[in-house]
């Protein structure tokens, strides 16, 4: 696969999950955020990364989202046209947490 179409695959998943989780998957007061998606290189699998706040309801939208697995495949699967749909995984991207936390820090030590 192509570095140009592999880009535009993981930025439609990206658009799709996020389009998906807003409208199938809330929690009252909670922000998710579709940070990133990986795919590997076989296709045979793709990682959502996402950000959740507040980080103390990140369980409990996880634990949603993997009870909505089999909804959100058939979503991609009608908006979607791939020859192989790959198997998803929904991850908190700690990548994010670190710059959250890193901004915070910033943010006291300018006061």
């Amino acid at each position: 696969m192509t570095t140009k179409r592999l880009e535009r695959t993981r930025s439609l998943l990206k658009r799709l999950a996020a389009q998906f989780i807003a409208r199938n998957v809330s929690l009252t007061g909670v922000l998710t955020t579709v940070t990133r998606v990986e795919i590997a290189l076989s296709f045979d699998t793709a990682t959502i990364f996402l950000s959740i706040w507040p980080r103390e309801k990140e369980k409990e939208m996880m634990s949603l989202l993997y009870a909505a697995r089999k909804d959100f495949w058939a979503y991609l699967s009608r908006n979607l046209k791939m020859k192989h749909m790959p198997s998803f995984r929904f991850e908190i991207d700690e990548g994010e947490k670190a710059r959250i936390r890193i901004e915070e820090i910033l943010q006291k030590e300018k006061k």
